[in-house]
């Protein structure tokens, strides 16, 4: 008995097989529910099934099997013909669940024999996937039976399949079948073999009408369900066959207890491949509805004893143990509709100049940040033009020219070296970055840190002449409020999703990105929407007085920018255009994307999803259906956009921050030394990031200013304070340090 390795198959690695196989971009899917693989010829999708005790040799036979279908199988003969009329004429308008068998058989004999031809590795897979499927499962009935009682259909089945195990027995003129089966080129020529065929099994088998007046097998008992549809493909010859039974039979009688359970799952499987498939067949899909898994058609009985046991085994090996994959399909959205442009964002932002309490204006607020990060912002454009400079170094190299140096002349006794010399610089890589804040109630206690941060970046970038663009994402549209139906507004997105439809995504309608601030902008606008975050950042800044009494602000903030919640799953699924979009526009080689919020996403367009399909590339999504699907989006972002992602994660809590960690435990005395030290700690590449930065969520821009100590302070003291206070400005842009040495590189 052969037992084969059962080792976990991956996935990946057989949809990349399929694809070079079929030599075209196919979609590959898995689902726990698919009784047999079967390939869509029409949409160019191969179902596999996810089946329990599955071996590697097994899973590649079926994707040889439902390839050779996507290769060589038509979806219509030469004449038209599609499979549901191809089927009616062999049967004679009659039932068609002999035919759909026999069909099968001849066809997958075929196209097995060319995929062998084309990928002569296969032929071990095939050996060892039907040696399994005979010897240790038993899949066609055939192992402990006198072969010579079978059909004609069903031995000419089992002989190309397991003919080099099992010797099947033929007579001399039943020979005619086999080589005409094992010579077929075209698919007309497999139509023509069981046109043949059907009739010379129909002379052979003895009919007789039961008291229902439906034809059977003779020697066959009737009670098996039937299915409502015959042959994958034809929904619509379900309607003609209710009975499972099929008026065509084999010689069978024997067989008749198996076959009368048949209720063939895959119809359309003429046991082809054991996947049979709706095969090729399913070709015709002409009815999007059938082509989808090919499952449609085939509760009826073929009547072929191998071909309706190998259905009902199909059904003992479905994996219900664990969830189905779920494959969702990104729209064709235009990610401009969920963008709300500075001018619509800052719409209501303004100073309540009747206010008594406090006399604060735009200008001032702006000012007094402006103040408060302009030392930082120096000294960071300082240092991203050294490490410019050191990376230019890096790059350049001499050469000698061929022209003599009039000056190194008078050596030529002493050395060869007497050439001028050019100094090459490699071109180096221009970078650009944006940043995308979470806009969520929870960062209400972090945000006037967050802003000042924020500030302090586009101040930067600005001086490095560095292309920059600063989005906000939050749950509270313009257009409607997060909690609410209540409308505030005309949405500006248009559905790309079509009704009814559960496989088709796109962000939703009740989240959007808030331009804040961006590089292209004009000097006064620029100017302005720094005006508007020094206004925000005064909203959450707890100022207070020498009585410890809050100081109250007369900033007047509109509803909209209220804090929210977190959309930040929809828009990493946003912030894939965003970028590629911000990269053609700056002509930029590299884009830093960076995703600063203090908590996870909470529900997106693809959460219960287990993979995603973009133009028909499907990415990989959380298997398990439950928690985050945020590191794996943030993986397909950076393979989409070619961007490296930055995370920011802010907490205050240092176990949050180990968790974050993903050797958190291990290290975690020098962690916690260096979050209290430095106020952040830097994961490396986790969860999806290039790279993650745990920040202390209240760190904050430290001005590096000695104005508030006393005349008489010794030179002791004044020294002290002079150095705590260098560490505590460095400390407070670490994080903004790194950055710059990145966009630098």
């Amino acid at each position: 008995m052969n037992n084969l390795s059962l080792t976990p198959v991956s996935t990946v690695q057989k949809d990349i097989l399929s694809k070079l196989l079929a030599c075209e971009d196919i979609i590959v899917e898995h689902h726990n529910d698919a009784q047999t693989a079967m390939f869509d010829v029409k949409n160019r999708v191969l179902v596999l099934p996810k089946w329990k005790d599955m071996s590697g040799s097994l899973y590649d036979m079926l994707v040889g099997h439902e390839v050779g279908h996507a290769l060589y199988t038509p979806m219509s003969d030469s004449t038209g013909r599609d499979l549901r009329e191809i089927l009616k004429d062999i049967a004679g308008g009659g039932k068609t669940g002999m035919a759909m068998g026999l069909l099968n058989i001849v066809e997958d004999a075929r196209i097995e024999r060319k995929m062998k031809q084309k990928f002569p590795g296969l032929r071990r897979d095939f050996v060892a996937a039907y040696e399994d499927l005979h010897t240790n499962r038993n899949f066609f009935d055939a192992k402990h039976k006198d072969l010579s009682e079978l059909s004609i259909g069903d031995r000419l089945n089992l002989h190309f399949k397991i003919g080099d195990q099992v010797k099947i027995p033929f007579s001399d003129e039943e020979r005619t079948w086999v080589d005409r089966t094992d010579n077929t080129e075209t698919f007309d020529d497999v139509v023509e073999i069981v046109t043949d065929l059907y009739a010379q099994m129909k002379e052979d088998q003895d009919l007789v009408q039961d008291p229902h007046g439906e034809y059977e097998l003779g020697e066959m008992d009737s009670d098996e369900e039937g299915g409502e549809n015959d042959t994958q493909v034809g929904t619509s010859e379900s309607d003609d066959d209710q009975d499972g039974d099929t008026d065509d039979n084999t010689d069978g009688g024997q067989d008749s207890e198996e076959e009368s359970d048949a209720s063939d799952e895959s119809a359309d499987n003429g046991d082809s491949s054991e996947d049979d498939t709706d095969d090729g067949e399913s070709a015709d899909s002409a009815d999007s509805e059938n082509s989808e898994a090919g499952q449609e058609g085939g509760d009826e009985n073929t009547g072929l004893t191998t071909v309706d046991s190998f259905n009902d085994k199909l059904k003992e090996l479905n994996d219900e143990s664990r969830y189905d994959n779920k494959y969702v399909e990104l729209s064709k959205f235009d990610y401009r509709e969920w963008i709300v442009q500075p001018e619509d964002t800052y719409q209501g932002l303004k100073i309540d100049t009747t206010s008594v309490r406090c006399k604060d204006t735009e200008e001032s607020l702006r000012k007094a940040l402006d103040r408060k990060v302009s030392k930082s912002a120096s000294l960071l454009a300082k240092q991203f033009d050294m490490k410019k400079a050191a990376d230019e170094h890096a790059r350049t190299s001499l050469a000698k020219t061929g022209v003599i140096d009039t000056v190194k002349m008078m050596n030529y006794k002493f050395t060869d070296d007497i050439f001028l010399r050019n100094a090459v610089v490699t071109d180096g890589k221009n970078h650009g970055l944006v940043v995308f804040i979470d806009w969520s109630g929870s960062m209400s206690s972090n945000m006037a840190a967050t802003i000042e941060q924020l500030y302090l970046l586009a101040t930067f970038c600005k001086k490095a002449n560095i292309p920059f663009d600063f989005y906000s994402f939050s749950s509270y549209t313009p257009w409607r409020k997060a909690w609410s139906n209540e409308s505030h507004g005309q949405c500006p997105i248009n559905t790309k999703v079509p009704e009814g439809s559960e496989n088709i995504v796109e962000p939703g309608q009740g989240m959007c990105l808030y331009r804040l601030v961006h590089s292209g902008m004009k000097a006064i606008d620029f100017k302005s929407a720094m005006g508007k975050l020094a206004m925000l950042h005064r909203t959450y800044e707890r100022k207070v007085d020498e009585a410890g009494y809050a100081i109250h602000t007369n900033v007047v903030v509109p509803n909209h920018l209220s804090l929210g919640g977190t959309p930040l799953d929809d828009c990493i699924v946003l912030a894939r255009d965003v970028v590629n979009e911000f990269r053609r526009k700056h002509k930029l080689q590299i884009v830093h994307g960076v995703f600063l919020t203090d908590g996870d996403s909470h529900y997106g367009c693809v959460t219960d999803a287990t993979h995603l399909r973009v133009d028909r590339r499907t990415h990989e999504l959380n298997k398990s259906q439950w928690g985050s699907q945020t590191p794996q989006l943030l993986e397909w972002f950076r393979k989409e956009t070619g961007a490296k992602a930055i995370g920011m994660f802010l907490t205050s809590d240092f176990r949050t921050a180990i968790r974050k960690h993903p050797s958190g435990y291990d290290e975690h005395t020098e962690l916690k030394a260096q979050f209290k030290k430095e106020n952040y700690i830097n994961a490396g590449e986790t969860e999806g990031y290039t790279e993650l930065f745990i920040l202390k969520s209240d760190t904050r821009v430290v001005e590096n200013s000695l104005d508030d100590l006393p005349d008489d302070i010794s030179f002791t003291r004044l020294r002290n304070a002079f150095s705590k206070a260098q560490t505590k400005s460095i400390d407070s842009r670490t994080v903004l340090n790194r950055l710059a040495e990145l966009i630098a590189n």
